[in-house]
């Protein structure tokens, strides 16, 4: 679990962006331009690369916007997040 977390964009998403002209940092910090919004939990899968994680543009919630993560509007991940232990 992680408050204001840092985006590591993955390498597969870094280069579909480039394709169409957007070069994705290695890293966006915390804030208003990270996709993740404002928490984040990472799944206990494999190669730990799924997320339960906030949003920094809700209206997306819903759409085919996401690469296997499961974004929530922020007052939800905020609750979530606040009621989940680590290791659930």
């Amino acid at each position: 679990k992680v408050k204001d977390p840092p985006w590591h964009p993955p390498e597969s998403v870094r280069r579909e962006h480039e394709k169409r002209g957007d070069v994705l940092p290695r890293v966006v910090p915390p804030g208003p331009d990270n996709p993740l919004g404002h928490r984040m939990m990472r799944l206990a899968i494999p190669g730990g690369a799924y997320l339960i994680h906030g949003t920094n543009d809700p209206r997306g919630i819903g759409m085919q916007a996401t690469h296997g993560c499961m974004r929530l509007y922020p007052e939800d991940i905020e609750a979530l997040f606040d009621m989940v232990p680590v290791d659930t």
